[in-house]
């Protein structure tokens, strides 16, 4: 049997724009028979790191995170995808489904390709009047504000993430059971909005995590999350002035 093993190199940040002060500085799906021998790969490659985080870390302190994974995973930074460019046409190989360059039209052999289609895409908005829907894109990718629905039971639970939202929610379905399923069919899981940050114009958050944070509640007060879903905690009171405003 095939054992799978994820890793994250982590550190820790004064920056107001890392999620709970610490950024991903590297991260890695490999193969291993058990957890100890996982460990002494990860020690053989970082020799003087713990794997938490030391209390009271300084930034600019790093650590390891080590948990199980699978061939899912395995394969998408490191099997091999066949991708048709849909903006140059050529065929190619690439080496992780994470790296294939895409964006709403398909997918391409090179992020010069998807970045030239993008580019088409905001001169034709442009060229629309159609302004908002290129400057609400415009600063500090900050993260993502998702929900998970029980069909059956029509209750949901909203949550936030810094990471691809899939990932979240494949670890959701690994160790969670609170969502009522009796399986994973009868969950839905939506990507409510991708936050950005930008100093300039979100002057009414203190800074990129709080506007993480208090969209998040929003979510959470919209959809009754909490009296008539699966969150625990209501958002505190103090914050409902700042929703008097339309969703991204």
């Amino acid at each position: 049997m095939t054992n799978y093993w994820f890793y994250r190199l982590k550190e820790v940040t004064d920056s107001e724009c890392a999620y709970d002060g610490v950024e991903n500085v590297e991260q890695d799906v490999f193969v291993a028979v058990d957890r100890e021998a996982a460990k002494q790969h990860l020690k053989a490659m970082f020799p003087d790191l713990p794997f938490r985080k030391p209390r009271n870390a300084e930034a600019g302190t790093r650590y390891l995170y080590l948990i199980e994974s699978d061939e899912y995973w395995y394969n998408r930074i490191h099997g091999k995808v066949t991708v048709d460019c849909c903006w140059c046409s050529k065929t190619v190989t690439i080496i992780g489904e994470q790296n294939v360059p895409r964006n709403r039209h398909g997918s391409f052999c090179t992020k010069d390709c998807r970045d030239t289609s993008v580019k088409k895409d905001r001169q034709e908005l442009i060229s629309k009047g159609d302004h908002v829907a290129v400057v609400q894109k415009e600063g500090i990718l900050v993260g993502y504000v998702y929900r998970i629905t029980n069909k059956r039971t029509i209750k949901c639970y909203v949550g936030q993430t810094v990471h691809a939202p899939l990932f979240r929610w494949w670890q959701h379905l690994k160790i969670d059971q609170k969502f009522e399923q009796a399986d994973v069919s009868e969950l839905v899981f939506e990507v409510l909005e991708v936050i950005h940050y930008d100093p300039n114009t979100d002057s009414q958050f203190e800074n990129a995590k709080d506007k993480l944070n208090k969209r998040e509640a929003y979510y959470i007060r919209l959809f009754d999350a909490v009296e008539e879903g699966y969150n625990e905690v209501q958002p505190k009171e103090n914050e409902i002035t700042l929703f008097n405003f339309e969703t991204a």
